[in-house]
């Protein structure tokens, strides 16, 4: 073997040890017993106390087992406290139903949900129509269920919009009176 290849394989095992080294002793044991518990972090509950739940008890290979994690599950869903306003739906769909007194001629709606706390002008539009000939405006409209009105502007004029509150069976109707 030429020296030159010798002082490569020298140099290349320093650079392997040198990576390794750290590695290895990062995996090694952690120090404490092999039956020693976790304890797991506070948790505060908004609008309900300080709940600490209890250590959970670790097997000999500091591991659970599915029928341990299974019960603490059990155990962790029966003591949550859900608010009686909260709902699992995040999105609900509405019925949209605007009458003109007069046919409308290319008359275009822009449809918001809510205004911007410093201009007072309509944001995030939800939907853009337009209405030729016609003297009623329908539509169906996914939204979040925390949005409670909408906010229509006609022909972009932002500074005259008009609110609309959404009722319970989602239904919005509303006659647009011109003289």
């Amino acid at each position: 073997m030429s020296q030159q290849r010798c002082k490569r394989i020298a140099i290349n095992s320093c650079w392997l040890g040198l990576v390794l080294i750290p590695f290895i002793s990062s995996c090694g044991s952690s120090g404490g017993s092999a039956d020693t518990e976790v304890k797991p972090p506070v948790i505060a509950v908004a609008g309900s106390e300080t709940v600490s739940p209890t250590p959970i008890p670790l097997n000999g290979n500091n591991e659970l087992s599915q029928q341990e994690i299974e019960q603490m599950a059990v155990k962790s869903l029966n003591t949550a406290v859900i608010d009686d306003s909260f709902t699992f739906q995040s999105q609900r769909r509405i019925t949209l139903d605007l009458h003109f007194t007069h046919p409308q001629l290319d008359t275009k709606l822009g449809i918001y949900s809510a205004l911007d706390p410093h201009s007072d002008t309509p944001i995030h539009l939800l939907e853009l129509g337009i209405i030729n000939q016609s003297n009623r405006y329908r539509s169906s409209l996914s939204i979040s269920t925390d949005i409670e009105s909408i906010f229509i502007v006609r022909n972009d004029d932002s500074n005259n919009f008009i609110e609309i509150a959404i009722n319970q069976n989602t239904t919005i109707s509303y006659h647009f009176e011109e003289y």
